[in-house]
């Protein structure tokens, strides 16, 4: 089963993150795909964080080495690799990768992007919701 890694920054880095509010948004973003079994907390705030009882999840300082394919997912204007748009990705990894709040140092070897109209910039965990349910569509969902 595939895992998802997120940045949980102080709310005043960004906005959506930093709360018990925002973990939530997490915790519902990666549900929507149904079939995500771990996580990885880069936790930049201090805070005892926790996601659900029947994931696997660890909080950790920095990103580790992550096992598998890894999907980096980017900007749309961001350097990678490999460049792959959402809408014809086949979702065959092991681990989605969501950005701190100040975006990647270095192009990864395969960015995931979801087209949008100009430089609008979601914050990750909206993006996060968007990118689980093409997920849950893509593998077999309704």
């Amino acid at each position: 089963m595939p895992g998802v890694a997120f940045f949980f920054e102080a709310n005043d880095v960004d906005v959506w993150s930093g709360r018990p509010v925002d973990l939530d948004a997490w915790r519902y973003a990666i549900r929507a795909a149904g079939d995500i079994s771990r996580a990885v907390i880069v936790n930049r705030t201090g805070a005892s964080l926790m996601l659900d009882g029947d994931m696997r999840v660890d909080v950790c300082d920095e990103l580790p080495d992550l096992e598998g394919r890894v999907a980096h997912i980017i900007c749309p204007w961001n350097p990678a690799r490999e460049r792959v748009e959402l809408w014809g990705f086949d979702h065959a990894v092991d681990w989605y990768v969501f950005g701190p709040a100040g975006g990647w140092q270095h192009a990864p070897d395969l960015g995931v992007y979801v087209p949008q109209a100009g430089h609008g910039a979601p914050h990750a965990v909206h993006v996060a919701s968007v990118v689980m349910m093409h997920r849950y569509h893509a593998i077999g969902g309704s």
